[in-house]
C-alpha cells in the first residue's frame, strides 16, 4: 500500500469515527430531551369536589336570564318568573280566582347558604292590591305551583330554599353551580362551578 493511500485509509477511519460519535451523541441527545413517557404521565389528576373548577361573576340582569331560559324549559300549567329586583328577589305569577286572573307577587331576602344554595326570607306577599298572611299563602302556592325539585318551600318558616347546587347543568348531573358572592346593592353575584 502505499503512502497515498493510507492517508486515505486513514482519513476514511477518522472520518467514519467522526460520524460514529456524532451518530452516538446523536441517540444520547435524544434520549435525554424525550425520555420514554411514563405510566403516570397519562393518568388524570384527581379534582378536589370541594374547590370551584371555575368562578363566575356576573349581574343580576344576567342572572335574571339564566334563571329564565331554565324556567322556560319548564312544564308548568301555571307560569311564574323569578327574578332579582334592586334590593329583592321577586316571584311572579298569577291565580285564577273565580275565573279572574290575579298577580300574585313575593318579595323575598337572599341568603346565601354555606353550601352555596339560597335561603330566601319572605319579606312580603302580594295578591292583586291585598298583602296577605306569608304562611298561609305559600302554603296555596306550594299546592298551586309545580315547582323544580331544586325549589322548596317551607310555609311555617315563610322561607324558601333554592337549592341552585342541584340544578341540572349536564345530563349525568356531573357539575353544579353555588353561590360565593351575593351583594345585591353592589349587583355582584359571585357562583363557582363544581364537578363532583
Amino acid at each position: 500500500m502505499t503512502i497515498q493511500e493510507k492517508k486515505w485509509k486513514t482519513a476514511f477511519i477518522i472520518l467514519l469515527s467522526i460520524k460514529g460519535i456524532l451518530f452516538i451523541l446523536f441517540v444520547i441527545l435524544i434520549l435525554r430531551l424525550f425520555p420514554a413517557a411514563e405510566g403516570e404521565l397519562f393518568e388524570s389528576q384527581p379534582i378536589h369536589t370541594d374547590e370551584s373548577l371555575f368562578t363566575i361573576e356576573t349581574d343580576k340582569q344576567k342572572f335574571n336570564q339564566f334563571i329564565g331560559q331554565l324556567l322556560a324549559e319548564t312544564e308548568s300549567e301555571v307560569p311564574y318568573v323569578i327574578e332579582f329586583g334592586e334590593s329583592n328577589l321577586q316571584l311572579r305569577t298569577r291565580f285564577d280566582m273565580m275565573g279572574q286572573e290575579i298577580p300574585l307577587v313575593v318579595y323575598f331576602n337572599p341568603e346565601v347558604e354555606p353550601n352555596g344554595d339560597l335561603l330566601l326570607m319572605v319579606d312580603s306577599f302580594e295578591l292583586g292590591l291585598f298583602s296577605l298572611p306569608v304562611d298561609r299563602m305559600l302554603m296555596l302556592l306550594n299546592g298551586t305551583l309545580e315547582l323544580e325539585h331544586w325549589i322548596i318551600i317551607y310555609p311555617t318558616e315563610e322561607l324558601v330554599e333554592l337549592k341552585v347546587s342541584e340544578l341540572p347543568l349536564d345530563e349525568n348531573e356531573r357539575m353544579s353551580l353555588r353561590f360565593k358572592t351575593l351583594d345585591m346593592e353592589k349587583d355582584h353575584i359571585i357562583l363557582g362551578l363544581y364537578y363532583h
